[in-house]
Protein backbone atom coordinates (compact mmCIF):
# COMPACT_ATOMS: atom_id res chain seq x y z
CA UNK A 1 0.00 0.00 0.00
CA UNK A 2 1.52 3.45 -0.71
CA UNK A 3 -0.04 6.23 1.46
CA UNK A 4 1.29 10.04 0.40
CA UNK A 5 1.57 12.49 2.99
CA UNK A 6 1.71 16.30 2.47
CA UNK A 7 1.86 19.64 4.81
CA UNK A 8 3.67 22.90 5.27
CA UNK A 9 6.80 22.29 6.68
CA UNK A 10 6.63 23.40 10.07
CA UNK A 11 6.22 20.83 13.03
CA UNK A 12 2.68 21.25 13.53
CA UNK A 13 2.44 19.66 10.42
CA UNK A 14 5.14 17.14 10.47
CA UNK A 15 5.03 15.74 13.84
CA UNK A 16 1.40 14.67 13.70
CA UNK A 17 2.38 12.82 10.04
CA UNK A 18 4.97 11.03 11.83
CA UNK A 19 2.67 10.14 14.32
CA UNK A 20 0.04 8.67 11.83
CA UNK A 21 2.50 7.45 9.76
CA UNK A 22 3.54 5.29 13.26
CA UNK A 23 0.31 3.82 13.51
CA UNK A 24 0.08 2.94 9.98
CA UNK A 25 3.58 1.07 10.87
CA UNK A 26 2.46 -0.71 13.18
CA UNK A 27 -1.13 -1.79 11.90
CA UNK A 28 1.20 -2.94 8.45
CA UNK A 29 3.26 -5.42 10.40
CA UNK A 30 0.13 -6.91 12.18
CA UNK A 31 -1.92 -7.42 9.07
CA UNK A 32 1.28 -8.11 6.95
CA UNK A 33 0.72 -5.44 4.56
CA UNK A 34 3.60 -3.69 2.90
CA UNK A 35 3.16 0.01 3.11
CA UNK A 36 5.50 2.63 1.59
CA UNK A 37 5.29 6.26 2.77
CA UNK A 38 6.01 9.13 1.62
CA UNK A 39 6.12 12.52 2.15
CA UNK A 40 6.03 15.70 -0.97
CA UNK A 41 6.39 19.05 0.46
CA UNK A 42 8.65 21.60 1.51
CA UNK A 43 10.26 20.11 4.97
CA UNK A 44 13.17 22.05 5.20
CA UNK A 45 14.89 21.32 8.06
CA UNK A 46 12.81 18.37 9.57
CA UNK A 47 13.65 15.92 6.27
CA UNK A 48 15.86 13.97 8.51
CA UNK A 49 13.36 13.74 11.23
CA UNK A 50 10.94 12.14 8.89
CA UNK A 51 13.09 10.03 7.29
CA UNK A 52 14.06 8.44 10.58
CA UNK A 53 10.36 7.39 10.88
CA UNK A 54 10.82 5.86 7.93
CA UNK A 55 9.05 7.99 5.60
CA UNK A 56 10.51 8.51 1.95
CA UNK A 57 10.95 12.45 1.19
CA UNK A 58 10.64 13.92 -2.18
CA UNK A 59 10.64 18.03 -2.00
CA UNK A 60 8.09 20.06 -4.03
CA UNK A 61 8.65 23.87 -4.30
CA UNK A 62 6.22 25.65 -1.78
CA UNK A 63 4.38 28.50 -2.73
CA UNK A 64 2.61 30.49 -0.18
CA UNK A 65 -0.67 32.79 -0.59
CA UNK A 66 -0.27 36.04 1.00
CA UNK A 67 -3.68 37.66 1.20
CA UNK A 68 -1.42 40.93 1.70
CA UNK A 69 0.86 43.09 0.02
CA UNK A 70 4.47 41.19 0.05
CA UNK A 71 6.92 41.56 -2.64
CA UNK A 72 7.32 37.69 -2.64
CA UNK A 73 3.96 37.60 -3.65
CA UNK A 74 5.74 38.37 -7.16
CA UNK A 75 7.94 35.72 -7.01
CA UNK A 76 5.50 33.01 -5.75
CA UNK A 77 2.45 33.56 -7.27
CA UNK A 78 3.65 33.77 -10.95
CA UNK A 79 6.84 31.42 -10.59
CA UNK A 80 6.68 28.77 -7.72
CA UNK A 81 3.25 28.01 -8.21
CA UNK A 82 2.71 26.85 -11.47
CA UNK A 83 6.02 25.29 -10.67
CA UNK A 84 5.17 23.38 -7.43
CA UNK A 85 1.97 22.12 -9.70
CA UNK A 86 4.37 20.69 -12.47
CA UNK A 87 6.08 19.59 -9.97
CA UNK A 88 3.24 17.93 -7.95
CA UNK A 89 1.31 16.21 -10.96
CA UNK A 90 4.49 14.74 -12.17
CA UNK A 91 5.71 13.08 -8.90
CA UNK A 92 2.52 11.53 -7.77
CA UNK A 93 1.98 9.98 -11.19
CA UNK A 94 5.04 8.12 -10.49
CA UNK A 95 4.36 7.51 -7.25
CA UNK A 96 0.62 6.90 -7.42
CA UNK A 97 -0.37 6.52 -4.17
CA UNK A 98 -3.59 4.65 -2.91
CA UNK A 99 -3.95 7.58 -0.60
CA UNK A 100 -3.33 11.31 0.28
CA UNK A 101 -3.11 12.15 4.05
CA UNK A 102 -3.02 16.10 4.06
CA UNK A 103 -2.42 18.12 7.06
CA UNK A 104 -2.73 21.65 4.81
CA UNK A 105 -0.17 24.39 4.89
CA UNK A 106 1.56 26.13 1.63
CA UNK A 107 2.66 23.07 0.10
CA UNK A 108 0.42 20.93 0.59
CA UNK A 109 -2.11 22.28 -2.43
CA UNK A 110 -0.53 21.54 -5.26
CA UNK A 111 -0.42 17.80 -3.81
CA UNK A 112 -4.26 17.78 -3.22
CA UNK A 113 -4.74 18.82 -6.72
CA UNK A 114 -2.64 16.09 -8.16
CA UNK A 115 -4.09 13.97 -6.49
CA UNK A 116 -7.87 14.79 -7.02
CA UNK A 117 -6.72 14.62 -10.79
CA UNK A 118 -5.55 11.09 -10.43
CA UNK A 119 -8.37 10.45 -8.23
CA UNK A 120 -6.61 9.45 -5.50
CA UNK A 121 -9.05 9.31 -2.17
CA UNK A 122 -7.93 12.50 0.21
CA UNK A 123 -7.87 12.56 4.15
CA UNK A 124 -7.26 16.04 5.33
CA UNK A 125 -6.40 16.23 9.07
CA UNK A 126 -6.79 19.73 10.48
CA UNK A 127 -5.67 20.50 14.14
CA UNK A 128 -6.27 24.19 14.44
CA UNK A 129 -9.35 25.62 15.68
CA UNK A 130 -9.58 28.17 12.29
CA UNK A 131 -9.44 26.04 9.24
CA UNK A 132 -5.96 27.46 6.81
CA UNK A 133 -6.54 28.40 3.40
CA UNK A 134 -4.60 25.87 2.14
CA UNK A 135 -7.60 22.97 3.90
CA UNK A 136 -10.54 25.57 2.86
CA UNK A 137 -9.64 25.02 -0.70
CA UNK A 138 -9.19 21.12 -0.65
CA UNK A 139 -11.66 19.93 1.84
CA UNK A 140 -14.44 19.82 -1.60
CA UNK A 141 -12.52 17.10 -2.96
CA UNK A 142 -11.83 14.90 0.51
CA UNK A 143 -13.34 11.70 0.90
CA UNK A 144 -12.85 12.28 5.01
CA UNK A 145 -12.22 15.44 7.29
CA UNK A 146 -10.61 14.97 10.47
CA UNK A 147 -10.39 18.25 13.04
CA UNK A 148 -9.36 18.33 16.81
CA UNK A 149 -12.09 20.75 18.15
CA UNK A 150 -16.02 20.17 18.30
CA UNK A 151 -16.15 24.10 16.96
CA UNK A 152 -14.22 22.95 14.07
CA UNK A 153 -16.55 20.74 13.10
CA UNK A 154 -19.65 22.33 14.02
CA UNK A 155 -18.60 25.56 11.69
CA UNK A 156 -17.56 23.11 8.95
CA UNK A 157 -21.12 21.64 9.07
CA UNK A 158 -22.58 24.80 9.34
CA UNK A 159 -21.68 25.70 5.99
CA UNK A 160 -22.45 22.37 4.59
CA UNK A 161 -18.56 21.38 4.09
CA UNK A 162 -19.25 18.20 5.95
CA UNK A 163 -21.98 15.39 5.76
Amino acid sequence: MRILFTGGGTGGHIYPIIAVAEELQKLSVEKKIEMDLRYFGSPEMFRSVLEQNGIGVSKIFSAKLRRYFDLRNFLDIPILLPLSVIQAFWKVFWFMPDVLFSKGGPGSLPVVLACRFYCVPIIIHDSDTIIGLANRLAIYWAKRIAVSFDSTAKTLLENEKLS
